[in-house]
């Protein structure tokens, strides 16, 4: 360490200059080299695929693109670092600044075998890493089935847990059709929501304290839309009676 500072002595602003440079140059392709790989991934990404594999093999590539980007500029970054040291240490010390009398000189050259380990891990890492991603492509080959849930009903067609939400959800072919219940104060089963009717209809009566003749005469579908005025809040029953034989009801 001694003999570095007095080697480098009135060039240290120097390195530092030099070392910045290199690493704000590095940097700045870095980043160049990434929003090139978003480019690419988000088009990549953004195309319909036929099936999910296929979907799994595309995401792979472009993680496999940023991963590429990343590792080759760290790697470029910290061997042109290096090589900065290396040159700047031989300009001061002329040759390799290695002293062949150390007894401790030997250490300082990499031998054949230390490049053999090193190269024999990293392909090692490599083929592990390669031989991971491939079984786990292959498993997701596994089919898919999707089912589509109509929360409330079709409730972007149509107000929220009404009859007319549930044919609308018929109509489109939901696979499945969520709706709330609620008791009334008259021990009747309507199919509701919130525990009051503030948000709807801006009544702040609770629905369990109302009774079935009274909830009746509310009108739960102007707040959608013209074309509603008049819905109702329909029983169990109701409900039931609409969708049987075209919806298997069940229950969570």
């Amino acid at each position: 360490m001694r003999t570095s500072v007095s080697l480098l002595r009135g060039q240290l602003r120097l390195v530092v200059l030099v070392r910045m440079g290199w690493w704000a140059a590095c940097a700045a392709v870095g980043l160049a080299g990434l929003a090139i790989a978003r480019a690419i991934g988000e088009a990549v990404l953004r195309q319909e695929f036929a099936s999910v594999g296929a979907t799994a093999l595309a995401a792979a590539a472009v993680l496999l693109l940023y991963a590429a980007v990343t590792a080759i500029t760290a790697l470029v970054a910290r061997g042109g670092d290096a090589l900065v040291i290396v040159a700047i240490w031989r300009s001061a010390a002329g040759g390799d600044g290695i002293d062949r009398s150390d007894p401790g000189a030997s250490l300082l050259e990499p031998s054949p075998w230390s490049r053999l380990i090193l190269l024999t891990t990293m392909g090692a890492a490599t083929v592990a890493a390669v031989l991971g991603t491939v079984t786990i492509l292959e498993s997701i080959h596994v089919p898919i089935k999707v089912e589509i849930t109509a929360h409330r009903g079709a409730a972007a067609v149509a107000p929220e847990n009404t009859l007319a939400a549930i044919e609308a959800a018929i109509t489109l072919g939901a696979d499945r059709i969520e709706i709330d219940a609620m008791h009334t104060t008259d021990d009747i089963v309507v199919v509701f929501h919130d525990t009051d009717l503030r948000r709807l209809v801006g009544d702040p009566r609770r629905v369990n304290e109302i009774t079935l003749a009274e909830l009746r005469v509310i009108d739960v579908g102007t707040w959608f839309g013209v074309a509603f005025a008049g819905e109702r809040i329909p029983t169990i029953e109701e409900v039931v009676n609409a969708t049987r034989d075209r919806a298997a009801p069940t229950s969570s």
